[in-house]
């Protein structure tokens, strides 16, 4: 998964889809269900980040039986993540914004802030489509202290842009 993640993010989008389909079908019919799910979850976020929401959403679609079979809040909400950053690539921020408030209070409860940051910032994202600079500008705040205090660079500009855009 990580290596298939580096690729992605080095821009090797093809090869990164090609090693998750690789690890999906030499797997054993008895190995983890979860398992299966993370590769195919991430399978349809790469086909998303690589601009094919379409695809996304009808892999998504296709995937909803498995994920009422893993009966996990963490993966229950990041399924509400993923469904939310889809929704809101095919023109639904309104949507997607109450997905993610749910998932952002998720992590929040669970005290996983880093997580929480991540999901704020696409928050701010989807919020800044609506017009809801206050909002925006408090999750974007909180995403900025996060990214800043573990020393995520790349984020930490992210989130500072989308502060300064909304002020």
């Amino acid at each position: 998964m990580r290596y298939a993640t580096a690729l992605f993010e080095g821009g090797r989008a093809n090869e990164a889809l090609d090693i998750l389909r690789e690890a999906e079908t030499t797997m054993q019919a008895s190995e983890s269900p979860r398992l299966k799910l993370i590769i195919r979850h991430n399978y349809i976020r790469f086909h998303l980040d690589d601009g094919k929401p379409e695809l996304a959403h009808q892999l998504f679609s296709d995937l909803q039986p498995r994920y009422r079979e893993i009966e996990e809040p963490l993966i229950q909400a990041k399924t509400w993540w993923l469904n939310a950053l889809i929704l809101s690539a095919l023109g639904q921020p309104s949507d997607a914004s109450d997905l993610l408030n749910a998932a952002h209070q998720h992590f929040l409860d669970q005290k996983i802030p880093l997580e929480a940051a991540y999901i704020g910032l696409d928050r701010a994202v989807v919020l800044a489509k609506l017009g809801r600079k206050q909002e925006v500008r408090r999750l974007a705040a909180a995403a900025l202290r996060e990214f800043g205090a573990r020393g995520i660079q790349r984020d930490y500009l992210a989130a500072l842009i989308l502060l300064r855009q909304a002020s």
